[in-house]
């Protein structure tokens, strides 16, 4: 029922679903001192609860979602910045923490080069590139003219090449079918 009054693309559900998160990790790791401050304060944790959750919803309803860039990119650095600590605090080993984190921000600082690389080759790609070749179909007559220039200027160099001294003419005689009709 709340949705109908949230604008279509706004950045609340990724909060609110950040802040869930966030908040199950917190009980999760805080498991073992749960169960006492249940029993002990179970109106004052579902008051906060409650408080703490129409507070946020109040504040995202009210204000929209981030338009200015640098909100959004501070919201950017500040979610992977939970999200590493998350990491860090949720993997026991902290030779693999540290791997993945690693692996993580590589990526990302891998993508800016990787970008710009890109670009750099298709501004180079420009100049070397090959203008496309006008092609032009020949008509019947340009098309026998050709023809009949060609067939000469072949015949002229195969006269050429068998009057040369080192042309094997008994080994171009025996390849004939009919060698008595060569003139």
């Amino acid at each position: 029922m709340l949705k109908r009054f949230i604008p279509k693309h706004s950045t609340f559900w990724i909060l609110m679903s950040g802040s869930c998160i966030s908040s199950l990790y917190f009980i999760y790791s805080l498991k073992d001192g749960m169960k006492w401050l249940w029993s002990e304060y179970r109106r004052y944790l579902l008051g906060y609860f409650l408080s703490v959750g129409v507070m946020s919803f109040g504040i995202c309803y009210k204000h929209g979602p981030l338009t200015n860039e640098r909100s959004i990119n501070l919201l950017t650095w500040t979610l992977q910045l939970i999200a590493f600590v998350f990491i860090y605090f949720g993997i026991t080993i902290p030779q693999v923490a540290y791997a993945i984190i690693a692996a993580i921000l590589f990526s990302k600082v891998l993508w800016y080069p990787l970008r710009a690389l890109y670009w750099m080759g298709r501004e180079v790609s420009k100049f070397f590139k090959l203008e496309k070749l006008a092609i032009r179909h020949l008509t019947e007559e340009e098309y026998t003219e050709k023809g009949e220039m060609e067939t000469v200027r072949a015949l002229e160099e195969l006269r050429a090449q068998c009057k040369s001294p080192d042309f094997p003419s008994w080994l171009a005689v025996t390849k004939l079918k009919t060698p008595q009709n060569t003139q």
